[in-house]
């Protein structure tokens, strides 16, 4: 069994709150048999063992730790990672339909450049079902994607109105990575793309960035970029980056970061985010963050 403790909700943690107490809670609960070698069966709260195109958060969010089962392989050439999870267990709040996923993936190089590419699938089921955390008659708690009244009225158009999601989220990604040496710095350039085939409109996300150098010692420096397009229903809002616009769907923009290693053991850093929300709702705004953190790693 492997465990983990965090930090508040997410692994970050914000100073301030007038000095108040931070809340620490049970990150990891799992188990991990090795089947053979190379192929695992997790069960419990793990982390994310899906594929992450360029370490970048446009269908998971990093912090998101699953509950459920999943199967990792990589086998020479190629890999797959499989997950069943529930989003939430809990019957009675009457959204507790299981999802789950597969990737397939292959590496390989070419002109001393490794090469990363693969497809998924991802059925979440959730039309007609209400928001798993917050108030299902606020729109702001479908974190961008489109709910409805029961009426099939736009969610809040009637005051205290119970909403649900209007779709189920069926998604079909396709993603690619390159990682080669530049003049010494370790580099990488990725894409990502995701389409939900049950919405009608808005139903496509993308991203596009890159990645230079790295922060594993002291004195390295790595910087980070990627543009992305996440329209109101390609993707479960709830799941992915909770940083960028401020969370959910809806929305693009710029990404920029920067981190120093100061040690082995220690990283700063900074992000900015130069991104557009509410892009579909017809009330677009700028939203402009700047973010500093400090890592540190025991081990």
């Amino acid at each position: 069994m492997t465990w983990r403790w965090a930090s508040g909700v997410s692994t970050n943690q914000t100073l301030g709150g007038g000095g108040s107490s931070k809340d620490v809670s049970l990150n990891l609960a799992y188990a991990d048999w090795e089947v053979t070698d190379g192929l695992h069966l997790i069960g419990g709260k793990f982390k994310n063992p899906l594929y992450k195109v360029g370490k970048q958060a446009l269908m998971w969010d990093g912090d998101w730790t699953p509950e459920g089962i999943a199967m990792t392989w990589k086998h020479d050439w190629y890999f797959v990672n499989a997950i069943g999870t529930f989003l939430e267990s809990d019957s009675r709040r009457g959204n507790d339909a299981f999802s789950w996923g597969a990737q397939f993936g292959a590496t390989g190089e070419f002109a001393g450049a490794k090469l990363t590419g693969g497809v998924a699938y991802f059925s979440i089921p959730t039309r007609g079902e209400s928001t798993t955390f917050g108030d299902p008659a606020d729109p702001g708690d479908y974190f961008g994607n489109t709910a409805v009244q029961a009426d099939g009225q736009p969610c809040g158009t009637d005051d205290g109105e119970a909403c649900a999601y209007r779709y189920d989220y069926t998604l079909t990604q396709v993603f690619a990575e390159a990682a080669f040496d530049l003049g010494g710095w370790p580099t990488a350039v990725f894409a990502d793309y995701v389409n939900n085939s049950d919405a009608s409109e808005n139903d496509t996300g993308w991203t596009i960035g890159t990645r230079l150098g790295q922060a594993k010692d002291r004195g390295q420096v790595q910087f980070s970029y990627f543009y992305a397009d996440k329209e109101a229903d390609a993707l479960l809002g709830l799941l992915t980056d909770s940083d960028f616009a401020g969370g959910g769907t809806d929305n693009n923009g710029h990404f920029f970061k920067v981190d120093y290693g100061v040690s082995k053991n220690w990283t700063i850093g900074a992000q900015y985010f130069i991104n557009e929300t509410d892009v579909a709702s017809g009330a677009k705004r700028d939203y402009n963050r700047l973010m500093l953190d400090a890592q540190w790693k025991w081990k």
